[in-house]
C-alpha cells in the first residue's frame, strides 16, 4: 500500500507539471493569435495564410484545453482516493498503464471493451 501511496505522490506531481506545460501552451497560443490580429495582413494571401494559422492555432488551444481538463480530473480523483480505481468496473488499474498514462480512469480491459464498442 505505501508503494502505491508513493507512487501516487509521483504521479501527482507528474500532473501538476503536464497541467501547467499545457496551460502556458495554451496562454503563448492566445498571445501569439492576439499579436497576429493586430499586424493584420497586407493582402488576400496574407489574410488567408493568417486565417488558417489562426484556425489551426485555435484547434490545438482547445485540444490542449481538454487535455488540462482531464488532468484537472486527474488531480480530483487523486485527492479523493479515487484514483487508479477503474471507472467502469472498479478495478483497481495496474501501476505500469498509471505510470505511462498518468490520467487513466479505465483498466486495459475495460478501455479495449470501449474502443471495441466505440468503432
Amino acid at each position: 500500500m505505501l508503494a502505491r501511496a508513493k507512487l501516487k505522490t509521483g504521479l501527482e506531481l507528474k500532473v501538476l507539471a503536464q497541467q501547467h506545460e499545457i496551460i502556458q501552451d495554451v496562454s503563448r497560443s492566445i498571445r501569439s493569435l492576439r499579436s497576429r490580429e493586430l499586424v493584420g495582413a497586407r493582402d488576400f494571401a496574407d489574410a488567408s495564410e493568417t486565417n488558417y494559422q489562426q484556425g489551426l492555432e485555435l484547434q490545438l488551444a482547445e485540444i490542449r484545453s481538454r487535455e488540462a481538463q482531464r488532468l484537472e480530473t486527474t488531480i480530483q480523483a487523486i485527492e479523493t482516493e479515487q484514483y487508479g480505481i477503474c471507472r467502469k468496473c472498479q478495478a483497481e488499474i495496474p501501476v505500469k498503464r498509471l505510470e505511462a498514462m498518468p490520467s487513466a480512469t479505465l483498466c486495459t480491459s475495460c478501455q479495449t471493451e470501449e474502443e471495441e464498442t466505440a468503432s
